[in-house]
């Protein structure tokens, strides 16, 4: 850092302050060396599938497959999840391009975290850091950034960290915070055009930045603290103009708070903690995410969650030992200059929307997660890189090059590239990644039941049972867990005990439209009319927006030959998402079946267009132009039947048979 972290009596040179032509290293080779350094380090993650929340987020998003979603995805009135409309909008983009496959989604992680890295050390080289290359790719491969860059919904602070560091490299150049690119540096404070405009577009990207993570809120008191760190001469109009920031950062953060209470409903998990014991959280957390930081092995996706109801002397005195740390990095701020009060500060502040003064879902299986530290760790890494590179730094000749490499500040890179390569190969597999997490953290229990979903996947059923009731054996309270178990006993024919597992869910969560879907496919496959029906209605009036509640609905209306009634659904099912093709398949042979075979044919054609290699529609196709007597065009429809069946052979993997 600029600002020496030995005393003022050892000066140090600064290489910093070369002029471009000086380099021996060429402007372009950093940003390229980040960029394959990052896909490197995440590359086993390219070919991993969709874990945990990805569903809710990507894979069973309506807004994301319909060709209209992008009116949902943006309206403040219409929120499934977080009002986060770049990142669906996104999402939106990316299903066009290439569906779901997950390649692309990986791809895209990790791109835009290496378009992030290289922002970042622009901007660390514009504050002086003398390490700005090796702090920049540190921050970049640390294994707690694999939670972040492997995990498709983590788009999120993917996104957001692209606008996050863009926006604060602008305002650099707007607060005329020299950069050691230029080779005459002036003191001038004029606001010119150019000013302005990097003001604006600061200020833009900002937004951008809180429309896809609202955690980013913290961005203006970050710039304050280099301002504070960078600007010797100060007074009110320095900090003037990040006015606008902290209300943009506060408003939205404060419209995301509700609706984590009213939408995500974490009302509904009851947090009841005092302030001293979410004090004490906030001090424990803070050493959590330290300890990782220095010691990244092993990670899990759910750590363990801290006893503050029976607290220990550690989880007492780590609040009083975090302040402590801050308290005497400010005493010896002119010993070993401002920067490392500045770095803790920095990594205090950008934390402290996830220390737990304010509540949010996952608190209720841990306080901590590796990707809500992904901006905050950029102090603590930053601090000891540059430190490394003081370690090798000439303490008596400030302009001499000094005799030994500066490969010091490099050497947790290389060290930690392995353990990352490590945690990237873990979230390939989402069975994987949970045994992990439960083989680490037996007590989590949310692991155990994401696990036992993953074991239901593979047709495990016997140790997916093992897992539910681990998991229930540790929390009873979660809706999610007895409905999964139900499902299991439906699935064994247990139907006392299915029914009663269903019910514990409805008495913890009488607001799960899943549960009521699984309750009414039960009763379905008992034949038991009312119940059934009456368990999809409910599950609709819960989700009337979700396509797959109003297919299930219509499903069981046909089963029960309401015909009328499900022809209603069907259509709604269809209106909410264009592309569900059993929704639209079923509806035509419902058409097909009572007669009305010119408007069967008028869906089957439609279904044909968005899935062409359908043989059984060509099949029903062709039985409805041969009803309605175009006998032509019914020869032809099977003609295109026997060309798909010859040709499956030959283009799709064979069972062995």
């Amino acid at each position: 850092m600029s600002d020496s972290l030995l005393p003022p009596s050892q000066p140090l040179e600064e290489p910093a302050l070369q002029s471009p032509a000086s380099r021996t290293i060429p402007p372009i080779a950093a940003p390229i060396f980040l960029l394959l350094l990052v896909v490197l380090a995440f590359y086993p993650a390219v070919f991993g599938g969709y874990t945990w929340d990805d569903g809710a987020w990507l894979t069973d998003n309506i807004n994301v497959r319909s060709p209209h979603g992008l009116s949902a995805i943006w309206n403040p009135a219409y929120q499934v999840l977080h009002y986060y409309p770049l990142i669906f909008s996104t999402y939106w983009i990316e299903f066009r391009l290439w569906g779901l496959n997950p390649l692309g989604y990986h791809l895209v992680n990790i791109l835009l975290h290496a378009a992030s890295a290289i922002l970042l050390y622009k901007i660390l080289r514009r504050l002086g850091l003398r390490a700005a290359l090796p702090a920049a790719a540190l921050w970049a491969i640390h294994p707690v950034q694999v939670d972040t860059v492997a995990w498709v919904a983590e788009l999120k602070n993917v996104l957001s960290g692209l606008f996050y560091f863009a926006s604060a490299l602008l305002y650099l150049r707007f607060a005329n915070i020299p950069s050691p690119d230029i080779t005459e540096i002036t003191a001038t404070t004029d606001i010119t055009y150019k000013s302005y405009r990097n003001y604006i577009l600061s200020l833009l990207l900002f937004l951008a930045a809180l429309l896809s993570k609202t955690v980013t809120c913290t961005l203006p008191a970050a710039l304050f603290l280099i301002l504070l760190w960078k600007k010797p001469k100060r007074s009110p109009r320095t900090f003037l103009p990040l006015i606008p920031f902290f209300i943009l950062g506060l408003g939205l953060a404060f419209f995301t708070t509700r609706q984590e209470a009213h939408v995500v409903q974490t009302g509904q998990v009851q947090i009841h903690l005092s302030l001293w014991q979410r004090t004490m959280v906030a001090g424990l957390d803070v050493f959590y995410y330290l300890r990782t930081l220095l010691f990244p092995y092993p990670l899990v996706p759910i750590p363990p969650k801290w006893d503050v109801l029976n607290p220990s002397p550690l989880a007492i005195l780590a609040p009083f030992a975090a302040l402590a740390i801050a308290l005497l990095l400010w005493l010896l701020r002119r010993r070993l200059s401002l920067a490392p009060f500045i770095a803790y500060a920095f990594f205090l502040i950008t934390l402290s929307p996830a220390l737990g003064y304010i509540d949010f879902y996952t608190m209720l299986y841990s306080f901590v997660a590796d990707h809500y530290q992904y901006f905050a760790c950029l102090g603590p890494l930053a601090l000891f890189a540059e430190f490394l590179y003081l370690l090798t730094a000439p303490q008596h000749i400030p302009q001499t090059p000094s005799p030994r490499p500066r490969l010091l500040p490099f050497l947790p890179i290389l060290l930690l590239l392995p353990v990352t390569l490590f945690h990237s190969w873990i979230y390939q597999s989402n069975m994987r990644m949970w045994e992990w997490n439960v083989a680490r953290n037996p007590n989590a229990w949310n692991a155990r039941h994401n696990l036992a979903v993953a074991y239901i996947g593979a047709n495990r059923p016997d140790d997916a049972f093992t897992q539910l009731r681990a998991a229930i054996a540790l929390y009873d309270s979660d809706a999610r867990i007895h409905r999964t178990l139900g499902q299991l006993y439906a699935d064994r024919g247990q139907t006392d005990l299915a029914v009663a597992e269903f019910r514990r869910s409805l008495e913890l969560d009488k607001t799960d439209s899943f549960t009521y879907e699984s309750l009414g496919k039960f009763y379905l496959n008992h034949n038991m009319e009312a119940p059934a029906l009456a368990a999809f209605a409910k599950a609709t009036e819960l989700q009337p927006t979700n396509a797959r509640e109003v297919y299930n609905f219509a499903q069981a209306l046909s089963h029960f030959h309401k015909l009328a009634d499900a022809e209603t659904e069907y259509r709604l099912a269809i209106a909410l998402d264009p592309t569900d093709f059993a929704a639209r398949y079923n509806l035509a042979n419902l058409l097909l079946d009572t007669h009305r075979t010119r408007d069967a044919i008028a869906e089957y054609l439609a279904l044909l267009q968005r899935h062409p290699d359908s043989a059984d529609a060509w099949n029903n196709l062709a039985a409805a132009y041969y009803e309605d007597g175009q006998l032509d065009k019914a020869l032809a429809a099977k003609q295109k039947v026997r060309d798909l069946d010859a040709a499956a052979p030959a283009t799709q993997p064979t069972n062995g048979k």
